[in-house]
């Protein structure tokens, strides 16, 4: 009904009362009209409600628009309330409100659709910290700020379809990019935790200059029992040997493609030193690098120097210097891998 044809209504009915105002039960009806009109052409949401007190007159009248919101989680419902607004207030004869409340469904819509954008660009920033965190290597840290991040992509998924049904259109999946990055990014965390139990040992054994083999079963002892599985991967020297002295990309490189995500790469060197009345005597030095594959970035640098061995033939003190050196190591390697994320 038109707001003419209302009002001509309602000038009849109050021409027809000698205080000048219509009754309750009259005004009510009317009120009721002008409801199911709005209704009825689907633009509002409508709610009415009578006392003597405006303040709760609106009061009710909003809560009962906020009932009918179902379409949105109760949770949320209150990000409308300031789009909520008084149509009509009219007096009965004996001094009641009778007020009629809207929401209009197109500025309802708006509103939850600007609300998801805002959503969205909050939630591309949080991915994008998350991104760089796991690039540098930082997995706990990476992990921590993907946790809040399905919270936030479900808030998304509220809004967008709320704003459909707020228009009465029937729910529909409305798939968003910050969806998929999120779920590229968890299959990278995944992938990363899988790795994370996984270790790179590789350590080479030098003796006066000369490589003489490796001591990756050694310190291999280590990461088992450490509760860490072992890969197996072959490191060329010369990337052994970048990777100790600067440049860990390639032996990093290397362990994700044997699925480990660390590298242990270091050498322990002997060296023969005196002879004194038939002991011959070897001091030796070791390093280790712990490396983190996902970013390349080490996590820990172990080193010892002039570890002493002696014993009755050259060779023989060497790998006692080793040894010696290889035990130390050990004890260090232990610290380091039980702080890995």
């Amino acid at each position: 009904m038109k707001r003419p044809v209302l009002l001509a209504i309602l000038a009849s009915l109050l021409a027809g009362c000698g205080t000048g105002a219509a009754p309750a039960e009259e005004v009510r009806r009317e009120l009721l009209r002008y409801q199911q009109v709005k209704r009825h052409n689907r633009l509002f949401f409508v709610g009415i409600a009578q006392d003597a007190s405006f303040e709760k007159a609106r009061a009710e009248a909003f809560a009962e628009i906020t009932r009918q919101v179902t379409w949105l989680p109760e949770k949320r419902r209150g990000v409308l309330e300031g789009l909520y607004r008084v149509d009509r207030v009219i007096t009965d004869r004996s001094g009641e409100l009778h007020l009629l409340a809207v929401l209009e469904r197109q500025a309802a819509a708006d509103h939850l659709q600007r609300l998801s954008g805002e959503r969205r660009a909050e939630l591309k920033v949080t991915l994008a910290d998350c991104a760089r965190r796991l690039e540098a290597g930082q997995l706990k840290q990476a992990r921590s700020c993907v946790s809040p991040v399905e919270g936030k992509l479900e808030q998304i998924r509220e809004l967008l379809a709320a704003s459909r049904a707020a228009l009465g259109d029937p729910p529909r999946a409305q798939p968003f990019p910050e969806e998929d990055e999120a779920r590229k990014l968890s299959a990278r965390l995944g992938d990363a935790k899988t790795r994370g139990g996984v270790v790179l040992v590789y350590v080479l054994r030098e003796v006066d200059g000369s490589v003489t083999g490796d001591l990756n079963a050694e310190l291999g002892q280590v990461v088992s029992r450490q509760g860490l599985r072992l890969a197996g991967a072959t490191v060329p020297q010369r990337v052994l040997e970048q990777a100790l002295t600067g440049s860990t990309e390639g032996i990093a490189a290397i362990g994700r493609k044997a699925g480990a995500g660390y590298v242990v790469a270091g050498q322990v060197k002997a060296r023969f030193s005196s002879e004194e009345s038939g002991q011959f005597f070897a001091w030796a030095r070791g390093e280790l690098k712990v490396i983190e594959t996902t970013a390349g970035k080490t996590v820990a640098e172990l080193s010892n120097e002039q570890i002493k061995g002696g014993h009755v033939t050259r060779q023989q003190a060497c790998d006692r210097a080793i040894d010696n050196a290889v035990a130390r190591l050990k004890d260090q390697l232990k610290r380091e891998l039980s702080k890995l994320d």
